[in-house]
């Protein structure tokens, strides 16, 4: 995926940069660990994950904008 990018980008590609440094790959990783311990143990986040799917199916709801 990472070629197909450097293809359509002329200039530079940040994806590349934050793959290819790794201390900007570090930063990156930081906040995606940090992102999904927040999600594990916000009763918000859980209520939503789990709850909402439950909901949609037993209502029935066919709209893909509501049920996004």
């Amino acid at each position: 995926m990472i070629s197909t990018y450097d293809a359509i980008k002329k200039s530079y590609n940040p994806l590349r940069i934050i793959h290819d440094v790794p201390h900007y790959r570090g930063y990156v990783e930081s906040f995606l660990l940090a992102y999904k311990g927040v999600q594990e143990k916000s009763v918000k986040f859980r209520a939503i994950e789990e709850i909402s799917k439950d909901f949609i199916e037993q209502a029935k709801i066919s709209n893909k904008k509501i049920k996004d």
